[in-house]
């Protein structure tokens, strides 16, 4: 079982902000919306051309790294 000193570890590895104020829960969240991103634009600047479904002019890249988490406890 991973702790939540691991997880604010991780997170400050990923350069996740406002890890201090969160939850186990919410480390565990927020890690996971950052591995989707990273997963979905790489997705989006694959070489595959099966995958690359895009033109080279499109941008629907996003980063959820800057999304407010809620703070439960305030």
């Amino acid at each position: 079982m991973t702790t939540k000193k691991e997880l604010y570890e991780k997170a400050k590895q990923m350069g996740i902000k406002n890890r201090s104020k969160m939850t186990k829960q919410q480390l565990e969240e927020a890690l996971i919306i950052h591995y989707a991103n990273e997963w979905y634009n790489d997705l989006l600047t694959t070489d595959d051309v099966s995958l690359n479904l895009l033109s080279a002019t499109d941008d629907v890249s996003f980063n959820l790294l800057s999304v407010d988490i809620p703070n439960d406890n305030q």
